[in-house]
């Protein structure tokens, strides 16, 4: 990734991650903050990537807003297994899946799993697959997330008690969520309000096609 933070409690702002392989940005260590950054046309080589990631148990606490994520290969946010206590509010994603091939057919605007996740005021649209992925599963067993004989403890219910509101996403949510369907329209707990789903035409925005996202 072009930009990386590691340790805990660095702030990342004012950045731009263009034309870049696999992640953008991404976070390892708790507490980081990410804000007011431009991330665009990434995830040009591999699988699996994401505009702005972090993911595991040692990176809770991730704060990622003001950010404008678009023309993603695959995911614009993503919060992978057994991330915890992220906050993401403000941010814009856009194009992503499209128009580059997806051929994962693996387009998410934003993915949070794991639990604890408080998400507000966000914008999401045109999304390849999916606007909004939040699994309500089982956090699956994978092995690389053990060091010698320590494993991290795999969470029951996803998101049972992550927060979702006030964001406007293109109305696809549910579809596909990483756990055989099981996801976003049932996810535990089902703290959602005040969520507007509709096409960028419906939501009236000023001028998508321009990047300009004002109401």
């Amino acid at each position: 990734p072009p930009i990386v933070a590691s340790g805990s409690n660095n702030v990342i702002t004012n950045s731009t991650a263009a034309y870049f392989g696999n992640a953008g940005i991404t976070t390892h260590g708790p507490n980081h903050t990410v804000a007011f950054c431009h991330v665009h046309d990434g995830g040009l080589i591999g699988l699996d990537t994401a505009g702005i990631y972090t993911g595991s148990p040692s990176d809770h606490g991730a704060h990622y807003h003001h950010n404008w994520v678009h023309d993603m290969a695959e995911k614009c946010i993503r919060g992978d297994d057994l991330s915890a206590n992220m906050t993401i509010h403000h941010n814009v994603m856009d194009n992503c899946g499209e128009p580059r091939g997806d051929v994962r057919q693996d387009g998410v605007g934003l993915i949070v799993k794991g639990l604890g996740h408080v998400v507000y005021a966000n914008t999401i649209i045109n999304c390849k697959r999916v606007s909004r992925c939040m699994p309500a599963c089982g956090s699956p067993y994978k092995p690389w997330d053990c060091h010698g004989n320590s494993c991290p403890l795999l969470v029951v219910s996803q998101n049972e008690n992550t927060l979702y509101f006030n964001n406007a996403q293109y109305n696809q949510t549910g579809e596909y969520c990483g756990c055989s369907g099981k996801g976003d329209a049932t996810y535990a707990g089902g703290h959602a309000s005040g969520v507007y789903n509709g096409t960028a035409a419906q939501m009236k925005l000023v001028n998508p096609n321009e990047m300009d996202y004002r109401p």
